[in-house]
């Protein structure tokens, strides 16, 4: 019901500010990765961030780029990027249909409403020894005060959609020390945290609910890099 007008900025504005600063962190993640032998895949990915990222900077040292969304609407988005080499399947980023192994780079980004302790253990599993995990969420510190504010469930992010329905989606956030503790249950180890704030979105328009939170610097996303040894 979201997926035909999730990436409408005009009507959905959080999420348009939340995927450039996802967009930001997973950036400053990239230019830190080892190339050139890489092996890239990206869950949940809607819009793929990664393929923007990847297939012009890296391409030709880009062993695979699988482009992954269990919703088949969303990962329409992501077509443009099959005639640049991409490999896009339907897959649930709880149960992917990859070999353990596989991967040397996953990309999770914004991430909360899959974040459940399977998708911790099913990235870590199709990682290689020594890959590493990028994922991105909304920034836990703005998301607990604006959904007590307003009184949304802790777990659900309410959208209003062009005809007037309200949808509350799953959207499962935590603080830096319990992701950090999911990481390692999974066999992680957290390398790299960082959030990312409005004021860094530069001429972006900052959406109503960003604005709400009432402080001159708004955290926007918490961005985390993982590494399995």
């Amino acid at each position: 019901m979201l997926a035909h007008e999730y990436y409408d900025a005009a009507r959905h504005p959080t999420c348009a500010n939340f995927r450039h600063a996802s967009r930001i962190f997973i950036r400053e993640a990239l230019e830190r990765v080892e190339w050139p032998s890489v092996s890239l895949l990206e869950l949940g990915a809607g819009k793929s961030v990664a393929a923007e990222l990847v297939l012009d900077k890296y391409r030709e040292r880009l062993g695979l780029l699988s482009i992954t969304d269990a919703s088949p609407e969303m990962l329409s988005y992501s077509r443009p990027w099959a005639g640049r080499g991409a490999r896009l399947q339907i897959a649930d980023a709880l149960a992917l249909p990859y070999r353990s192994d596989t991967y040397s780079l996953v990309v999770a980004s914004l991430a909360d409403p899959y974040n459940e302790a399977a998708l911790w253990t099913e990235a870590t599993r199709v990682l290689c020894r020594g890959g590493q995990f990028v994922v991105t969420l909304p920034a836990y510190e703005w998301a607990l005060r604006f959904r007590n504010q307003t009184g949304c469930p802790a777990d659900r992010a309410e959208f209003v959609l062009r005809d007037g329905t309200v949808l509350l989606v799953p959207s499962f956030v935590f603080s830096k020390d319990d992701i950090a503790i999911r990481g390692q249950h999974a066999g992680l180890t957290l390398q790299t945290y960082r959030t990312v704030y409005a004021e860094e979105l530069l001429q972006d328009f900052l959406s109503p609910k960003l604005q709400s939170a009432g402080s001159a610097r708004v955290p926007v996303i918490d961005g985390y890099v993982f590494v399995k040894h």
